[in-house]
C-alpha cells in the first residue's frame, strides 16, 4: 500500500534523514534517569491536588516537587489562569533540553532525543507566525511559549519585535524546503495550513528518525507506532465531526512507513462521517492488547476520552521501555515520556477544577 500524502516528505525534507543510526549503552544516563524518575508524581499526589482549590494552591504544592524554579520564573509575569500551563511547559522543555544537551558527545541518542522533543521548538516557531499574522502583542502569546534550545523568551521577543520578519526565518532551523513553504504559507495568511505543515514536518522527522535505527528494538518501534497512529486517528475523528471533505482530511495525515495501521487510516478517511469512523474501529484489529478498553471508550463516542485512553496506551508504553536494558537509549526516552504524561495530568486537575468539574469528571482524563 502507498503512503498516504507520500510526497509529503519530497515537500518538506532536503537529504538530511538518511543518516543510519546504532544505538549504544549509556550508563551515565542511566544513573541521572533513576535520580529523577523517583520525583515523578505518584497517584497520592494526583489525589492531594484533586482536593485543592484554585491555581495558586496547586503552584505551591508543585513548588515543592520539581517545579520550583517554573513557577518562580513565570509567577510574576504569567496571568494566574495560564501559570500552571505555562510552567508545565517551562519545566518539560528545559529537562529535556538538557538531556540533548547532556546527549552531545552521542550522537544517535542526541538525533533521536532531539526528534522527539522537537515540536517544543515548532511550538514556538508556530506561535510566531500565528500571532504576527493576528497582530498580537507579545505578551498575549508569551504564555504559549516553550523557552527551547537557542529560543528563549528573550530571543524570541527580540525576533517578535522587529519590523520585519526576515530575520526569524533566516534564523529557524527546519530545512530549508520547509522553510520555504512555511514563508509562503505565511505570506498567504493560512493559518491553517501553516500549523498543518508544521504538525507534519515533526511527526515525518520523528518517524523517519526511528525508522533509520539500525538496531531499534521492538518497544521503542512500538511506541513510535501508537505516536503517530494516535495522531492521526484522532485527527481524522475530529475533522470527520467539523464535516471537512476527504481530500482535505487524506493532505492532513501524517505519513508513517513504520504504521502498522495504514489501511485503517485510509478507511478511516474514506468513511461518509463520524459513526462509520466509529464502527470501523469498534471492528478493527489494531492494538490488540488494549482492545477491551478501546471498544469500551469507542462505544461512547467521545473523542476526547479515545484520546485520553490512548495517551494512557502511551503511558503503559512507554513503562515498558524501562523493561528493556537499564542503560539503553530507551530508557531515557521512556522517562521523558512519562514527564510530559505528568505534565498532562496536572493540566487535566487544574483545568478541570477551572471549569467547576466534579473529581469523576476529572479522573476519567487523567492518565495513571
Amino acid at each position: 500500500m502507498k503512503l498516504i500524502n507520500e510526497n509529503a516528505k519530497d515537500m518538506l525534507f532536503d537529504d538530511s534523514l538518511t543518516q543510519k543510526i546504532s544505538l549504544n549503552d549509556y550508563p551515565y544516563f542511566y544513573a541521572k534517569i533513576m535520580y529523577r524518575k523517583g520525583s515523578l508524581l505518584k497517584k497520592e499526589d494526583y489525589e492531594r491536588l484533586m482536593k485543592m482549590d484554585g491555581p495558586y494552591e496547586i503552584a505551591d504544592y508543585l513548588k515543592k516537587k520539581t517545579y520550583t524554579e517554573a513557577i518562580t520564573a513565570l509567577s510574576a509575569t504569567v496571568p494566574e489562569n495560564m501559570l500552571i500551563e505555562a510552567a508545565m511547559k517551562y519545566n518539560t522543555a528545559r529537562e529535556c533540553n538538557e538531556f540533548i544537551k547532556y546527549s552531545r558527545d552521542y550522537p544517535g541518542l542526541n538525533l533521536i532525543l532531539s526528534a522527539l522533543f522537537k515540536h517544543y521548538y515548532l511550538n514556538n516557531v508556530k506561535f510566531f507566525v500565528l500571532g504576527k499574522i493576528n497582530n498580537m502583542d507579545f505578551e498575549e502569546i508569551k504564555q504559549y511559549l516553550i523557552p527551547f534550545g537557542e529560543m528563549t523568551y528573550e530571543s524570541f521577543y527580540s525576533y517578535y519585535t522587529r519590523p520585519s520578519e526576515a530575520d526569524f526565518f533566516k534564523s529557524i532551523k527546519i530545512d530549508k524546503k520547509a522553510k520555504k513553504v512555511l514563508m509562503t504559507l505565511f505570506k498567504e495568511k493560512n493559518t491553517v495550513e501553516i500549523q498543518n505543515m508544521l504538525d507534519m514536518y515533526y511527526y515525518i522527522n520523528l518517524t523517519e528518525t526511528f525508522s533509520s535505527i539500525s538496531n531499534k528494538r521492538a518497544e521503542l518501534r512500538d511506541y513510535v507506532y501508537t505516536i503517530v497512529g494516535a495522531k492521526n486517528i484522532i485527527n481524522v475523528l475530529k475533522l470527520k465531526n467539523n464535516n471537512i471533505e476527504k481530500e482535505k482530511i487524506t493532505g492532513m495525515l501524517i505519513p508513517n512507513r513504520l504504521s502498522n495501521i495504514g489501511e485503517l487510516i485510509v478507511k478511516l478517511a474514506d468513511s461518509k462521517d463520524i459513526d462509520e469512523c466509529f464502527d470501523l474501529l469498534a471492528n478493527a484489529e489494531w492494538e490488540k492488547e488494549y482492545m477491551d478498553a478501546l471498544k469500551e471508550t469507542i462505544e461512547k463516542k467521545d473523542i476526547e476520552l479515545l484520546e485520553c485512553l490512548m495517551e494512557k496506551m502511551k503511558l503503559e508504553k512507554a513503562r515498558k521501555i524501562f523493561g528493556v536494558k537499564n542503560i539503553s537509549a530507551e530508557v531515557v526516552v521512556g522517562y521523558l515520556v512519562q514527564k510530559e504524561i505528568e505534565r498532562k495530568n496536572i493540566l487535566a486537575i487544574s483545568n478541570g477544577k477551572k471549569y467547576n468539574l466534579n473529581d469523576e469528571e476529572i479522573r476519567q482524563y487523567l492518565v495513571i
